[in-house]
């Protein structure tokens, strides 16, 4: 899984394409952190405690620099949720 290590925020991009039951994770590892963005237009990350904007303005943030987060996917190319990590994490 990759791992951010860049002295700039790196963003990263679900996948266009998933089968339920794929699962992506993010490692900081110091530098600015992350942002994983949703390039579809049906395309959502939900969490216990809320969800990403539908479609493409849709993101999660890391708060600190080595915050970690895992996905599973639970709706083939759209639908993603949270399972686990540390951190605080932003949700737009």
């Amino acid at each position: 899984f990759p791992v951010t290590i860049n002295g700039a925020l790196t963003t990263l991009s679900l996948p266009a394409t998933s089968n339920i039951g794929d699962v992506i994770a993010v490692q900081g590892g110091g530098g600015a952190g992350w942002v994983i963005s949703q390039p579809g237009s049906s395309q959502q990350v939900r969490f216990n405690f809320g969800s990403t904007t539908l479609g493409t303005g849709g993101t999660v943030s890391s708060t600190q620099p080595y915050d970690c987060i895992y996905l599973v996917c639970l709706e083939a190319n759209n639908v993603w949720a949270y399972t686990g990590g540390f951190g605080n994490f932003n949700l737009a």
